[in-house]
């Protein structure tokens, strides 16, 4: 069984080779990361330099972000997930790390936003050409050629970040590998290194930020050395526990420009050479990861992971309702297709998923619910709900409050009953959006398929009342994160649904819903959606957004009518004797 709802990036062999120790991980929510299987792996520390990065600009992210002692980029790769319009710079004096950092850059498509730089930061030629790319980043857009311009700029970063190594030579054991080696030992110079790299590109503005993460032994020696730098201050410091009352594991110091600037950064015409008045520190004083007994995550350390997308998101339940007595055609969920009812199709099909997702038949019939006795699956359950419902919807609510204690996932995903030719892939790329829905404030999503190409069969769709049809907008926002998933085109939202003659796309019966919309749930219909019965209106008009995954291919409709299940009859053992009809 997979563990992740989230699909794999497919390597290009033109693009990316990997070599025989290399491997492809989850990195984080849009990021994928390639490592080698013995080297240095991006770990924790990482992850806590990248969140005290992102806590320094919860609201106004920066422009330009310089990593030190990149390695693979992971701190890069995270953020740029996060704030998708921000430039990122590292510098990597180990030519392995370097070339994991060129190949993680094509891997998540980030050519024009992450740029490793090969080089020692020790060294001026170095310093001078991370200012170089700053400048010329700033020219992006309106100069496609800006990486082969000369530049003299005594700009400044924003936001610098680096994980100094701790082990002097000769303090202990090294490594033979060289890159495990490098991020241990002070072979290219250690914490002061790092402090008079920041001295010379950190930007002389109030709001510029440099953080640096260090072994939580070596503390004395951090602030001897942060003192030795006066146009350096000092502003917050965090100890990271590993748990409760025990020594910290790192400790991460958060820097900024002292009240009088040095005179080298002051030659950047855009700020002021005034006195500056830095903000106050954005890192709280102590973080603590695990609970007391080390078995599970604190709430705060919990609460970062997932605002990182650090964290695989719980695979949601699948809820299949059916109602005996539908409205369009009596008793279909027992109708016969091929020898089997129809939810017996329904269900089978989706035990089939790869993801092995939990399964829940509801319904207000035993002789409905008593098909789910022939479904080999792992994890299948049955409820009963008798109540009045409004829709599907309500009555997969009341399923879902009797089994709240045991759904751990904050989505869960509604297929009609009626959907017995759903292909599996149409479910998989819509898991695969969930987490970034969420993440721009969409709780509710659903599937399209594009409408008929051929024009006969194409105003037979539009002019048919039982095929609902969906008018889409952009979400019109700069988003980094793509779908990964084959069977996706992109990610939509939609304007209106409607059972009437217009449209791109056929709206197909799944719908996936967060814990934060289920109060939707419950909402009387409103006056448009009584109009056209379709119950999603009554979501629009109450202001939430939905999601649409649209996808590649056309989908054969579900079954609505006699006419609908008639069809599906005949495709069923089309697909038993020969390769059926394509769907035009």
């Amino acid at each position: 069984m997979k563990r992740l709802a989230i699909i794999e990036p497919k390597l290009s062999a033109y693009e990316i080779k990997l070599n025989l120790d290399e491997k492809v991980d989850f990195l984080s929510l849009g990021r994928w990361i390639i490592q080698r299987h013995k080297g240095h792996k991006a770990s924790s520390d990482d992850q806590l330099l990248a969140w005290a990065l992102y806590q320094s600009r919860l609201n106004t992210p920066p422009k330009r972000v310089l990593e030190l002692g990149a390695g693979k980029g992971t701190i890069s790769l995270i953020l740029s997930a996060l704030w998708p319009k921000t430039i990122f710079i590292g510098i990597e004096a180990f030519r392995e790390s370097y070339e994991l950092s060129l190949k993680n850059r094509l891997l998540n498509h980030l050519e024009d936003r992450f740029f490793p730089l090969f080089g020692d930061f020790r060294d001026t030629r170095t310093v001078n050409l991370a200012l170089s790319y700053l400048e010329q980043t700033e020219s992006l857009d309106s100069d496609p050629n800006f990486l082969n311009k000369e530049s003299s700029s005594q700009a400044g970063f924003e936001l610098i970040c680096g994980a100094p190594p701790f082990m002097p030579i000769g303090s202990g054991v090294m490594p033979q590998d060289p890159q495990r080696a490098s991020g241990r030992f002070e072979i290219k110079g250690g914490v002061e290194a790092y402090l008079q790299a920041i001295n010379k590109l950190l930007a002389p503005n109030p709001t510029s930020r440099a953080f640096l993460l260090m072994d939580g032994q070596n503390h004395q020696r951090s602030r001897k050395a942060i003192a030795q730098v006066p146009s350096l201050k000092l502003i917050g410091h965090c100890k990271v526990l590993s748990r409760p009352n025990q020594a910290p594991t790192y400790e991460i110091f958060e820097l900024a420009r002292s009240a009088s600037t040095s005179s080298q950064v002051s030659k950047y015409k855009r700020y002021s050479t005034e006195v500056l008045h830095p903000l106050p520190p954005t890192l709280p004083p102590a973080l603590c990861q695990r609970e007391k007994t080390g078995e599970q995550w604190t709430d705060t350390y919990q609460l970062l992971r997932e605002q990182l997308g650090l964290q695989v998101p719980n695979l949601p339940w699948i809820f299949i309702p059916a109602r005996l007595n539908s409205t369009r055609l009596k008793h279909k969920a027992l109708a016969s297709i091929h020898g089997q009812t129809l939810i017996r199709r329904v269900l089978h099909n989706l035990s089939q998923l790869t993801y092995q997702l939990p399964l829940v038949l509801v319904s207000d019939s035993f002789s409905i619910l008593e098909q789910a006795q022939y479904i080999d699956h792992s994890e299948l359950h049955t409820q009963l709900i008798t109540q009045t419902c409004d829709s599907g919807s309500q009555r997969i609510l009341r399923a879902y409050e009797n089994l709240r204690q045991q759904i751990k996932s904050d989505w869960i995903i509604n297929v009609q009953g009626d959907e017995p030719f759903l292909p599996l892939e149409s479910v998989e790329a819509l898991i695969e959006a969930l987490p970034h829905f969420a993440r721009q404030g969409i709780y509710i999503a659903t599937l399209a398929s594009p409408l008929a190409t051929d024009p006969v069969y194409l105003e037979q769709q539009l002019n048919t009342l039982s095929t609902v049809k969906v008018c889409l907008a952009d979400f019109g926002l700069n988003r980094s994160i793509k779908p990964q998933h084959p069977s996706c085109s992109s990610w939509q939202k939609a304007l209106f649904f409607t059972r009437q003659a217009t449209g791109t796309h056929q709206h197909i019966g799944v719908y996936a819903f967060h814990r934060d919309a289920f109060h939707l749930l419950d909402k009387k219909r409103g006056s448009l959606a009584q109009s056209e019965d379709l119950e999603q209106l009554t979501w629009l008009e109450s202001g939430a957004d939905i999601g649409v995954v649209c996808l590649k291919h056309r989908h054969l409709p579900g079954i609505d009518t006699a006419q609908d299940l008639e069809r599906a009859q005949k495709y069923y053992q089309e697909s038993l004797t020969e390769s059926p009809r394509p769907i035009p």
